[in-house]
């Protein structure tokens, strides 16, 4: 399963992650020569940066859906107006690590 695939929902809010930064690094990704302070904190970039022991989980925070996109591409900004979806709803496990890695981009 990708984020990019159908049905997609919309949302407007904030979310609150806890993000490991031993990757903002490429040196780090050298199994080879990895070192064991890079899993400690450290100012600026040096050892694993400034929150080496992230978890990677994240949550919606105030969000609320404001549209739907379904799996035959057809939208709906207005899924239910008497029953408006939070983000409540949504179970914490479903959260999950994104690699928005800029080597990747």
């Amino acid at each position: 399963m990708s984020y990019l695939n159908l049905p997609r929902l919309v949302f407007a809010g904030q979310f609150q992650a806890d993000v490991s930064t031993v990757n903002n690094d490429p040196e780090h990704f050298n199994t080879a020569r990895f070192r064991s302070n890079y899993q400690l904190p450290g100012p600026g970039a040096t050892n694993g940066w400034w929150h080496p022991n992230g978890t990677g989980s994240w949550r919606f925070r105030n969000c609320v859906v404001t549209s739907v996109v379904y799996r035959d591409g057809s939208t709906c900004s207005d899924p239910n107006p008497t029953k408006p979806c939070s983000t409540a709803c949504i179970s914490p496990s479903m959260a999950s690590r994104k690699n928005w890695d800029r080597q990747w981009a």
